[in-house]
């Protein structure tokens, strides 16, 4: 009986948190926004600049804009993938943050925007279709000079050039 309800339990709270999540996609590194306290840090996985890392999620848009943002600046979104109908589920990235200050900030999330042919922000039942990341830490490396430059502009959202 106590395994029953333990089960039931398990099954409640399981749907609970399922129900929560984007109905739009999630990401699953970084960790998703989802469920995850807002303005807490202390938790943040740290990058290197120029270190390269995998960002993968999930979700069911031909047609995506994977942005990064930096918390507490007003400079607004960098796309660090330009916007593509290949359906993609991950990202090698080279971490840069090109037009950020990490004396401002060095917390910075990602977004993604399901785009219809048109390169618009589709919109569903009234709920724009986007999903965000968790927070995580970008630091300066030893002797690392940032490599990126700010190449054009798409839909008021910058789209990096990353050079070797």
């Amino acid at each position: 009986m106590i395994m029953l309800a333990a089960l039931t339990l398990l099954f409640d709270l399981s749907h609970l948190y399922s129900a929560s999540a984007n109905q739009f996609g999630s990401f699953i590194s970084p960790a998703a926004a989802d469920g995850q306290p807002d303005r807490v840090y202390t938790n943040d996985i740290i990058w290197p600049l120029e270190s390269s890392q995998l960002i993968v999620w999930e979700n069911e848009c031909s047609n995506i804009d994977l942005v990064l943002w930096q918390q507490d600046s007003s400079l607004g979104g960098m796309t660090i993938m330009p916007p593509t109908t290949e359906a993609p589920k991950n990202y090698t990235w080279t971490v840069n943050t090109p037009g950020f200050d990490l004396t401002t900030s060095d917390v910075f999330f990602f977004w993604i925007s399901c785009l219809d042919s048109n390169n618009q922000l589709i919109s569903t039942d009234g709920q724009q279709a986007w999903f965000t990341s968790h927070y995580f830490n970008i630091t300066q490396a030893e002797g690392a000079s940032p490599t990126s430059s700010i190449t054009q502009s798409f839909f008021g959202v910058a789209i990096l050039s990353t050079t070797a």
